[in-house]
């Protein structure tokens, strides 16, 4: 019987000894790795709950390496997998970080010692499936040269994580803008830099459109560069044109002294001109003949600045179709600055006529009365007729004999209660006239007001009943 027992005893140990064999079998070995070569082809690791992909790679001192990984099914959304960068002696050289569904890059990074280098692939929480991985050896970044007012130089970068950075001298107070055209790169950002290091203005990202960096001013004499950095994984090609930029277009102009043309022959280049006011002068703008960039609506920006540097116009848009700029109050004495500022690297001209606007015309119309004509003689100038009302009256305004602007839309006519506010909102008139009903609310002086629209002038016939 003990013989038995033993026996089973036996049996039981054996089987115990090959189902942990199989477990054994079936678990990732403590330590596999998966070997990934820089500047070798991709490799995809699979990993199931619970593991944690490694894959390894022999460095020297100095080589710059670059990891671009895609095709992620570990998880979902953004916070599923974290990857980071060890160097030999385990420490870090990428900090674990998230890659999303639309998978990572981790930009150049350049090897501070020889060794084998790991790259850890940790899916978060129960997170399983794989990811694909693909180191380049990025070489050094791509130099050149390029001059101010010379001509356009066009830099390829085929290796994702390499930059190119193109050199040229500069003099203190010089302007430089650049143009950056033929871009293949999804994305990729520009920056001027000082010999130094250090960025002068801001950096400008562009993509297969183009872009421009505008106007800077180097601040010492010396070396410069412009630096080129691919975003991401992007590489591909971008042609630069360095511009020398000479001092902005000036003159002056005189409210109600006619018209004056503005040039601007080199992109990053604007036209500013001066204007004397008095405290309580009105003034209007009108930007015609505009062949600054290809735009009707957006070629360029008009301001209009105040003797103290702030705006009284803000910066407003302006294409080919012109622009208009109403009625504005000068609010101090001083010189006045309209500033004409291109988008982009646009280059062209427009014409400016800067109006004196008198007081608005005003008078007032009785209720079944005689008819009242107002004639607006200058682009900016309203008309404004007053009536006296009992509230719930019931009234027709009738509008005849219109001359200002052309087509149904020349001028807006509106309706002012006494405090001011609104009884019939501003409503469009043409030159076929307008019939407007409506019945007062309080007992007052109303306001109807004719407001022109751009710089439309003309007369128009108003009968109260």
């Amino acid at each position: 019987m003990k013989s038995k027992h033993l026996r089973q005893a036996a049996r039981a140990a054996i089987l115990a000894a090959l189902l942990q064999g199989l477990l054994l079998a079936a678990a990732p070995i403590a330590g596999a790795s998966t070997p990934i070569t820089p500047g070798g082809p991709a490799v995809t690791v699979t990993a199931a709950s619970g593991q944690n992909p490694v894959l390894t790679f022999t460095g020297d001192a100095g080589q710059r390496v670059s990891l671009k990984m895609t095709d992620r099914t570990i998880g979902s959304g953004c916070c599923s997998l974290k990857v980071s960068l060890l160097k030999p002696n385990g420490t870090t050289l990428v900090s674990p970080t998230y890659v999303g569904a639309q998978g990572g890059f981790f930009d150049t990074r350049t090897l501070p010692s020889a060794g084998t280098y790991k790259i850890v692939v940790d899916p978060q929480g129960t997170a399983s499936g794989s990811l694909t991985l693909q180191l380049f050896d990025v070489p050094a970044d791509l130099s050149g040269s390029i001059a101010a007012g010379g001509a356009a130089q066009t830099v390829t970068l085929a290796t994702p994580g390499r930059n190119a950075r193109l050199a040229f001298s500069g003099t203190a107070g010089q302007r430089v803008s650049a143009t950056l055209s033929g871009v293949s790169m999804s994305s990729v950002r520009v920056s001027l830099l000082k010999a130094d290091g250090t960025q002068v203005g801001a950096y400008v990202n562009v993509g297969t459109g183009g872009g421009f960096l505008d106007t800077r001013a180097l601040p010492v004499t010396g070396s410069y560069k412009l630096l080129v950095n691919p975003q991401g994984a992007a590489t591909g090609n971008i042609t630069l044109t360095l511009h020398d930029v000479p001092a902005d277009v000036s003159g002056t102009i005189v409210p109600g002294g006619g018209v004056q043309a503005v040039t601007v022959g080199t992109p990053g280049q604007n036209g500013k001109l001066t204007f004397t006011g008095t405290a309580g002068k009105r003034v209007a703008l009108k930007v015609s003949g505009v062949t600054i960039g290809s735009s009707s609506c957006c070629g360029a920006k008009v301001s209009i600045v105040k003797p103290d540097g702030t705006a009284l116009v803000p910066p407003t848009f302006v294409g080919t179709s012109g622009g208009w700029f109403d009625t504005k109050t000068l609010p101090a004495g001083g010189t006045y600055k309209i500033v004409v500022n291109p988008q982009g690297a646009a280059t062209g001209s427009a014409t400016l006529t800067l109006y004196d606007v008198p007081a608005n015309v005003s008078g007032t119309i009785a209720v079944g009365g005689p008819s009242q004509t107002v004639t607006i003689s200058t682009p900016g100038q309203n008309a404004k007729l007053t009536f006296t009302g009992s509230a719930g009256a019931a009234r027709t305004l009738v509008l005849s004999g219109v001359s200002i602007g052309s087509g149904c839309c020349g001028s807006k006519v509106s309706v002012l209660k006494p405090d001011g506010t609104t009884l019939v909102p501003a409503t469009f008139v043409g030159t076929s006239g307008r019939t407007m009903n409506f019945t007062l609310t309080v007992a007052g002086t109303y306001s109807i007001v004719v407001d022109p629209q751009y710089d439309a002038t003309g007369s128009m016939t108003l009968q109260l009943s």
